[in-house]
């Protein structure tokens, strides 16, 4: 037999190559670990005395009830029981795009209970009660483990309930480990009475797909203000025609726009306006303690996106007034830049950037070490 004749740390590591690549298919009968228990009572004796097989409990979306059984049945707890009393775990339910529950109330004992030992949560919220568990009913700074988490939220709202979360306090902020965030917001609204919209904050603009699937659901906009897109003019002109949008406010970083209305041609809103937004000279009311500065991602990572306006302009500064900045030490780029090499070279920063983004391949080898180049996936985790 196979536990009998290898030493148990070979049997572990065969039975941990056994598991699923999708946590959740864990817990199915049919795959690993539970698949090995049921082969002979040597494997089963094997199986539960190796921790990798039960430290990582990932409800799936789509059966709810075998979840509530094992839930019900003490599932988790003997699940955990079988790691000792300090191995990492990894708990919660896998994120969807239109989630139809959650499991946090039923499952509030076990963060409870094992809250010190998480390495990974994902948590799902569908409703009011289940924001409200996560404010108030977790324990609070207590996630001495927790290196990675997943916020899934698709939540109904009225506005009442929407103004009764301006900002919503995570009980995570001492966590010293944590490193990675994952979060996915799915406003549940009657978008299609919807007259009025305004989606004015420069740290998240909509992409082309954004664009077409908010116009797509809003039928009757007359009125929106948005942040002005970076992408091609093509998708642009696409993504922007509505309908019914009778008032468009433009949010621009300087210089301001020409010509906008012939990106609509006959469709142009009968009110287009502009708001400049001068990101570089706030940055510049700040300089003299300003360490770092973050443009986030503005497209879609398979396009050959020009640098966002605000980014530009930003470098351009730098370029000028190097002395403007001396407090400066990193700068993340979602974009190309023809002064990338330039201003590192003038300036005693770091630059993030994006494979692909920048310009030219050939980089100094005395400041090659302070340009570091990102995957893509990764940048929205920076």
């Amino acid at each position: 037999m196979l536990t009998s004749s290898l030493p148990s740390e070979i049997v572990g590591e065969i039975f941990a190559l056994c598991l699923p690549e999708r946590h959740s298919d864990r817990l199915s009968i049919q795959n690993a670990p539970m698949l090995v228990c049921q082969v002979s009572s040597g494997w089963r004796k094997a199986a539960i005395g190796e921790p990798r097989l039960w430290d990582t409990i990932i409800f799936p979306p789509s059966n709810f009830a075998r979840n509530a059984r094992f839930i019900h049945d003490g599932g988790i707890e003997r699940w955990f029981d079988r790691t000792g009393r300090t191995w990492p775990l990894s708990f919660g339910d896998e994120p969807s795009q239109a989630p139809s529950g959650s499991n946090i109330i039923q499952c509030l004992h076990i963060i409870l209970r094992f809250a010190r030992r998480f390495k990974h949560l994902s948590l799902v919220m569908t409703k009011i009660m289940h924001l409200e568990t996560l404010r108030r009913g977790f324990p609070q700074d207590v996630f001495d483990q927790l290196e990675s988490i997943s916020l899934c939220c698709s939540v109904e709202m009225s506005s009442y309930t929407l103004q009764a979360f301006p900002r919503l306090a995570m009980p995570f902020k001492t966590a010293s480990k944590l490193e990675h965030v994952r979060i996915s917001i799915n406003f549940v609204l009657p978008w299609s009475q919807l007259t009025s919209i305004e989606m004015a904050s420069r740290r998240r603009q909509l992409n082309a797909g954004e664009w077409r699937n908010l116009f797509g659901l809003c039928r009757n906009l007359r009125q929106g203000t948005f942040v002005f897109p970076s992408w091609r003019k093509p998708s642009l002109k696409r993504a922007l025609a509505h309908p019914t949008l009778e008032s468009l406010t433009l949010i621009i970083a300087p210089p301001p726009q020409s010509g906008l209305e012939a990106l609509y041609g006959s469709r142009a809103p009968a009110d287009l306006t502009q708001r400049v937004h001068n990101v570089p000279s706030v940055c510049r009311t700040m300089r003299s303690s300003l360490k770092t500065v973050v443009f986030g991602w503005q497209g879609e990572a398979d396009r050959d996106l020009e640098a966002p306006i605000e980014a530009s302009e930003f470098i351009g500064s730098l370029i000028r007034e190097p002395g403007a900045f001396d407090a400066l030490r990193h700068v993340v780029l979602p974009c190309k830049s023809n002064e990338l090499d330039h201003f590192v070279t003038v300036l005693p920063l770091t630059v993030t950037a994006i494979p692909g983004r920048v310009k030219g391949t050939k980089i100094q080898r005395p400041i090659k070490d302070r340009i570091r180049i990102v995957p893509t996936d990764d940048y929205y985790l920076l």
